[in-house]
């Protein structure tokens, strides 16, 4: 702290200090209390840790080719303990570095689609004249099915990682969006704001001080569903070779090179199909406890 800031200034900050502290605590104890939303939570600590240490940990280099490996069947040569695909790339690795691609890919699109979303929604949701023009335009983009306009925005981009990131969240923003919005109809008549409002408080502090820390928890809740969308989604765009490159290690491309090899090695579409498979369920075990939690009528705390 800093040497100039009076007393009680000083004890100001330690209790808002301490306040932030015991929410985290008590948060915390309410998400263990919460079995599914806490074991999805622990499965997804886990992959966010192999995702970061992909490099140390993965046994060799994902994009390596051999020959003289090709096709090699899971735990019959112990360099390649899950086998080798037709290029004699390890899949072990390429499945260790597959979950940094979907994890940076996901964690990428919910940030963007959520900063968009909740800034579309907290205009859109507080200023009437323009709520209809903004919930138009996210109503036609969600009027696409979302692959669709993946593949569409994937078209005209091209294939790139970074690309794949952007289609993502155009596709995603509009379901952030219309969740902030509708949580800043209701408490913008509420009477602290009306209050607040009458005394001359400024629109932007209005919005941020007083309406946006109530679309917080929607917003948490809906984030959690769009990450796991957003790892299907850039599974099946790279599947269908529209997404990441090919020479990638994404879990989509490891799918798409499987399909080929699938009745003589089924191993090579099992393990990225049960990447997402526990990815998705995990996110949303989280994103259905977070949503019970955040919620009083119908979780008991």
């Amino acid at each position: 702290m800093s040497s100039t800031m009076t007393r009680e200034e000083r004890e100001h900050v330690f209790d808002r200090e301490q306040r932030q502290r015991v929410f985290v605590v008590e948060w915390f104890r309410v998400l263990r209390r919460h079995r599914p939303a806490f074991a999805g939570f622990i499965i997804l600590i886990i992959l966010t840790l192999i995702a970061l240490s992909a490099p140390l940990i993965a046994p060799a280099d994902p994009e390596a080719i051999s020959g003289r490996d090709r096709l090699t069947p899971m735990f019959e040569n112990p360099s390649f303990p899950l086998g080798t695909d037709q290029l004699g790339r390890d899949v072990l690795s390429r499945l260790i570095y597959g979950t940094q691609i979907s994890m940076s890919v996901g964690a990428s699109v919910v940030i963007a689609a959520t900063t968009l979303g909740v800034t579309i929604g907290l205009v859109a949701g507080y200023y009437r004249r323009l709520d209809n023009v903004l919930m138009r335009v996210m109503d036609a983009l969600m009027a696409f099915p979302p692959v669709l306009l993946a593949l569409g925005i994937m078209a005209a981009l091209g294939a790139a990682l970074l690309n794949t990131i952007v289609a993502l969240s155009i596709v995603y923003t509009p379901h952030i969006a219309r969740v902030t919005r509708s949580t800043v109809l209701v408490v913008r008549d509420v009477d602290y704001v009306m209050a607040a409002r009458a005394i001359g408080v400024a629109d932007a502090r209005l919005i941020f001080r007083h309406i946006m820390p109530n679309c917080v928890g929607p917003v948490i809740v809906q984030a959690t569903f769009v990450f796991a969308y957003a790892i299907i989604l850039e599974a099946a765009l790279s599947f269908l070779g529209v997404g990441t490159p090919p020479e990638t290690p994404s879990w989509g491309n490891m799918l798409d090179t499987a399909r080929q090899h699938m009745r003589a090695i089924p191993s090579l579409a099992i393990f990225p199909g049960v990447a997402i498979m526990v990815t998705v369920l995990c996110l949303n075990l989280l994103g259905d406890g977070l949503r019970d939690i955040l919620d009083p009528h119908s979780y008991n705390k």
